[in-house]
């Protein structure tokens, strides 16, 4: 077997040492195709000085954000194609059961107009933040410098593709049954311009220009992402519950789950980053203090969600988002974030 094994997948044989080898470890170890065998220049059978290359050895290679092996990482959750496909088909089978009963009673129709006119003003422009994670997620799955690191990228980005379908299929919904309403038209322009959007869109769009592996992982998986979600998965759900939104509710709730596993793997590779290269953990937190006041802006400019009949407090919203943000930090082994602090240029 070990012979066959070698064989087969010379590579793992040699780290897993005799070890019987599962489907996470075989897809997962040592995959990336920029890679060829043991080298850690990047190679994709071009000329060393075509721009792609030139691209990764800079943004890639050339990071500050670095360790001695970083196929060393490996997912907590060992998550797989075949079981990321497997969990989500349950997820959306519960909310398409949801959805189905909501749509065939009718429901849509009892809501209150209030709750409309704030689920056409904030739930819809939604879908463009969350694209613009997506491809944030996409470009950190393409840099990667390890291919357990490329996947978790690749399932946050599926991630965030659903949060964007799912939003859109509400949405439709209350279009159908409120057309006066015009649910899913002028989203785009109020992403662009109106004020409660325009520091999250400052976030999305700088996390979109940002080259270095090390700062684009820390400004998406470590800021943007897990505040954005805490607002929306969190508390906006909780919105949705007391206007009588079930479905909104309970579909927000179900990609809170995805949510929680993404963080999990960021945390892990924070630890894990910063077990290997204790400097990381300063030059992550120079990421946070930098990024963090944009991220925090994007939650504050959304305190006109909460002017919402039955909507609590924000300033209670505020500090609840804070303390669970600063246990996830504390979980990746790093400081509190400030909302305060250097910001970008």
């Amino acid at each position: 077997m070990a012979k066959t094994l070698y064989r087969t997948w010379p590579l793992l044989a040699e780290h897993i040492k005799g070890r019987k080898p599962n489907d996470y470890l075989i897809t997962n170890y040592k995959t990336n195709y920029t890679f060829r065998g043991h080298g850690k220049a990047p190679r994709f059978e071009l000329d060393p000085s075509a721009p792609v290359v030139q691209w990764y050895a800079r943004y890639r290679e050339g990071s500050p954000f670095a360790v001695d092996d970083w196929d060393a990482f490996a997912d907590p959750d060992e998550m797989t194609y075949w079981g990321y496909n497997v969990r989500q088909d349950d997820a959306e089978g519960h909310v398409d059961q949801v959805l189905d009963q909501w749509e065939r009673e009718k429901l849509d129709g009892e809501l209150g107009a209030e709750w409309l006119a704030w689920s056409r003003d904030f739930l819809g422009p939604l879908r463009y933040p969350y694209h613009g994670l997506q491809m944030m997620y996409a470009y950190l799955m393409q840099l990667a410098p390890a291919s357990a690191i490329s996947n978790c990228c690749a399932f946050a980005a599926a991630d965030n593709l659903r949060v964007v379908e799912r939003v859109a299929y509400r949405l439709k919904m209350l279009d159908v049954a409120h057309p006066e309403m015009e649910f899913g038209r002028g989203d785009q322009e109020r992403w662009e311009d109106a004020p409660a959007f325009q520091p999250l869109r400052e976030a999305i769009e700088r996390g979109l220009a940002t080259y270095d592996w090390g700062e684009a992982f820390a400004a998406t998986a470590l800021v943007v992402k897990p505040l954005l979600d805490e607002l929306v998965f969190v508390h906006f759900a909780a919105l949705a519950r007391a206007h009588g939104d079930h479905p909104l509710h309970d579909l927000l709730r179900s990609l809170y789950v995805d949510s929680a596993r993404s963080r999990r793997w960021t945390a892990s590779l924070g630890r894990f980053a910063i077990d290997r290269n204790p400097s990381n953990g300063g030059l992550l937190q120079g990421h946070l203090a930098r990024w963090s006041p944009l991220a925090w802006s994007g939650i504050e400019g959304l305190r006109p969600a909460f002017d919402a009949d039955l909507a609590p407090d924000f300033r209670l919203v505020s500090s609840r988002i804070r303390d669970e943000y600063q246990r996830f930090l504390a979980d990746s082994n790093l400081p509190a974030a400030r909302e305060g602090g250097e910001r970008l240029p």
